[in-house]
């Protein structure tokens, strides 16, 4: 996962991710250190459950994220503002000056766009640069900042239905429509599963497929026991639109 820690403190204990090395489990931290201890079923275990509660416990991280992200959109809007203003002022001030050039001067028109364009170069080389640098930056932070966001929703998505995931992971259909990276993760243990430790090398959209799947795959199995009627599940045709699953419906 990310580094969800809200200061140096926190880095130094707060896991990225781990990897298990013959007999030693080799822990990474925030901070870049790595620490490396006896592997055992027990001491995975509850390095997972720190992972666990680091996502859990990282809602003031999120909003601290969320207000970054939504005052970089701000800042990111108002340069874009403040460079099509220029652009538009600057492309009226060469209209201006091709006129007045035309009907007031002598000029003929080579010594008038000479004119121009260095009148348009030179102004723009003082006015532009700024702005743009600015808008560059703020654009980074914000799409860095999404991606944080994005990872943490990740790691809500899969805690919220960890359970549902791993009892029909490989029932079925549920592994369809995932990446072949996904899969293997998933095929290659002895017993096919997944846990927080994995997602790093997953996308969000791989775990919204396999729980839309699982979804699926639940609403097909009511159908043949005639117990639609009942159920609030999506109907089959509403399994065929763009709405069929978002982010914020769960299994649970």
């Amino acid at each position: 996962m990310q580094d969800y820690s809200l200061n140096d403190q926190e880095a130094n204990k707060f896991i990225i991710n781990y990897e298990i090395k013959g007999n030693k489990i080799e822990i990474h931290y925030a901070s870049g250190d790595i620490k490396e201890i006896d592997y055992s079923v027990e001491t995975e275990k509850r390095i997972l459950e720190e992972m666990e509660n680091q996502v859990q416990n990282c809602q003031q991280f999120k909003k601290t994220k969320e207000e970054d992200l939504n005052n970089y959109r701000k800042e990111n809007h108002y340069d874009w503002k403040i460079i099509k203003t220029g652009l538009v002022t600057l492309i009226g001030g060469f209209l201006a000056s091709l006129v007045f050039f035309t009907f007031f001067t002598d000029l003929n028109i080579m010594e008038m766009l000479t004119i121009l364009i260095v009148s348009v170069s030179v102004t723009s080389i003082g006015a532009f640069p700024e702005p743009i640098i600015e808008a560059i930056a703020s654009k980074r932070k914000i799409n860095e900042i999404q991606a944080t966001l994005e990872d943490i929703e990740k790691h809500e998505l899969f805690l919220e239905n960890e359970k549902e995931i791993n009892k029909d992971i490989i029932k079925d259909n549920c592994l369809d429509n995932i990446s072949q990276e996904t899969k293997e993760i998933i095929m290659d243990k002895e017993n096919p599963s997944l846990n927080i430790n994995d997602l790093d090398k997953m996308q969000l959209a791989d775990i919204e497929s396999i729980l839309l799947n699982i979804k699926r795959n639940k609403l097909l199995n009511l159908k043949q026991e005639n117990d639609l009627a009942e159920d609030n599940l999506f109907t089959p045709e509403e399994l065929t639109k763009d709405e069929e699953y978002t982010r914020t419906k769960s299994l649970n």
